[in-house]
């Protein structure tokens, strides 16, 4: 089942809440929609949101290149999994908020919880807003991540795992 996104007309809070381009971290485990549900913000508004990309959603960078930016503070988090390192450059989700953009941000929830730790130190550059997507149970989820093609058997019961101990905080 794919996230629906309902659209509204803009009200005056609303209108007057395009000022205020905080960017937004769309949170929850992975298969419940979090991409999905970005790129179809995307889509229908284009002028409205923006959503890192280089080749997908990523910059690829080398292990020393990606330590190297997490020491020099590069990132508004980062997480290792499996082995790898992914991070959100700060200084992208900056520039793109100050061409008027609101930055939609896809986030694990560990990357959530730093952060959220971290936003204090930023001295209010990034201030996000938060949204979990609720995940709609344990069967499903593992069909999507089967689905893609993209996880081996250890991952996907790595992730299914970590999937519900974040459910259940």
């Amino acid at each position: 089942m794919t996230p629906h996104l309902a659209l509204f007309p803009a009200k005056a809070p609303m209108a007057e809440g395009l000022h205020n381009r905080r960017p937004i971290v769309i949170s929850g485990p992975s298969g419940v929609g979090k991409g999905t549900l970005c790129q179809r913000l995307l889509n229908a508004h284009p002028q409205i949101f923006a959503f890192s990309t280089e080749g997908s959603s990523y910059y690829f960078v080398s292990q020393d290149e990606s330590e190297s930016l997490i020491a020099e503070d590069a990132f508004i988090e980062h997480v290792e999994f499996n082995g790898n390192l992914s991070g959100t450059s700060k200084q992208t989700v900056i520039d793109q908020s100050a061409n008027g953009s609101i930055v939609l941000l896809d986030i694990n929830m560990e990357g959530v919880k730093q952060l959220k730790q971290e936003q204090w130190k930023a001295d209010g550059q990034i201030n996000p807003r938060f949204v979990f997507v609720k995940p709609p149970g344990p069967d499903v989820l593992e069909a999507r991540l089967r689905g893609r093609g993209t996880e081996d058997e250890e991952s996907i019961q790595k992730r299914g795992e970590v999937i519900w101990v974040e459910n259940t905080k």
